[in-house]
């Protein structure tokens, strides 16, 4: 939680918002969380709603 939360943060600060979107957050989990728990983020991603897709998500995962 910490991690994604910081990268998050990263993530706004690079494209020069001093807001955090949803889009930083989607693109923190995806970089962030380690491969043996990814297919069961993006399931849970489902699950919730959220339209990851909308932000090229997932991103080859062979090479995560």
């Amino acid at each position: 939680e910490v991690a994604v939360a910081k990268k998050a943060e990263e993530n706004a600060i690079a494209r020069a918002s001093q807001r955090i979107e949803e889009q930083d957050v989607i693109s923190a989990f995806f970089t962030d969380v380690p491969k043996p728990f990814y297919s069961m983020m993006v399931r849970l991603l489902d699950q919730n709603g959220f339209d990851y897709k909308k932000y090229g998500f997932p991103k080859d995962t062979n090479n995560k």
